[in-house]
């Protein structure tokens, strides 16, 4: 027969374990966070969601944006973002407008869909 402080000890034990093990493994798991600046591009289509509101933007000097993502070249603006209506009306008129855009995301994010932090609209003379 198996005590209960036996039994509370390998309970223990595989409690720390777990978390040990849960350490380690996390940086696995974690998307890599390496915003930058996408240079000019062009919004080819938008789209919102219930989450948000996604973008599929041009390659970039034939450079897909984000191709480590699972979704290269789809960024989205989260909807809790603080200027998300700001940066929608700005998406929305690069696209009506066909002008040029340039993106600040987590570029490096592994995850479909990478997040928008900023933008800049830029006329067809580059001003």
């Amino acid at each position: 027969m198996v005590s209960i402080i036996q039994k509370g000890i390998k309970m223990t034990f595989i409690r720390h374990l777990s978390m040990v093990v849960g350490v380690f493994l996390l940086p696995l798991s974690a998307t890599a966070d390496d915003w930058d600046w996408t240079g000019l591009t062009k919004v080819e289509v938008a789209y919102p969601h219930a989450s948000g509101y996604t973008l599929i933007v041009a390659p970039v000097n034939g450079q897909v944006i984000a191709p480590q993502s699972a979704c290269p070249g789809r960024l989205n603006v989260v909807i809790t973002h603080p200027n998300y209506d700001a940066l929608v009306a700005t998406i929305l008129t690069a696209l009506s407008a066909k002008l040029d855009i340039n993106i600040f995301a987590n570029v490096g994010a592994t995850n479909c869909g990478v997040e928008v932090n900023r933008l800049q609209i830029f006329t067809s003379d580059g001003g």
